[in-house]
């Protein structure tokens, strides 16, 4: 995530390692950092699966990287100065994995990584098993 998103939470993600964006030279002691996406501290071979949580600049540079999205699409109007970039020229409607009153998760796929045959992300957790809290990431 970018550092002003990190702000905004204002503590490290729970059970779950978390890598603030900044080249600012900031630090937090719960956290690691990275300059740019090119030099998150994972190996290539890294079994891991990276989740990326905003801001507006972190999520238009990893787009194209994204083999899957799972977006959350909040069911109110809220204000605000920074949005989602576009992508659905990038990405094919997978499915619906939980809607609620407040809220409908959405999992979209990759197409041109899905054609290349690049690994996506592992199926999702059963509808019943996604904790629905915002607080919790």
């Amino acid at each position: 995530m970018g550092r002003r998103t990190f702000a905004s939470i204002g503590r490290a993600l729970p059970q779950r390692q978390t890598i603030v964006l900044t080249r600012s030279g900031w630090t937090h002691p719960q956290v690691l950092t990275a300059p740019d996406l090119n030099a998150l501290p994972l190996a290539p071979d890294d079994p891991r699966t990276v989740f990326i949580c905003g801001g507006a600049d972190v999520y238009r540079q990893a787009l194209p990287r994204c083999s899957d999205l799972y977006l959350t699409l909040v069911k109110r109007t809220v204000e605000g100065d920074a949005f989602f970039p576009p992508f659905e020229d990038q990405f094919d409607l997978v499915g619906e994995l939980r809607d609620t009153p407040e809220f409908t998760i959405l999992h979209y796929r990759n197409r041109l990584l899905a054609a290349a045959g690049t690994r996506g992300a592992p199926d999702p957790p059963a509808a019943s098993a996604l904790n629905p809290r915002p607080s919790d990431g």
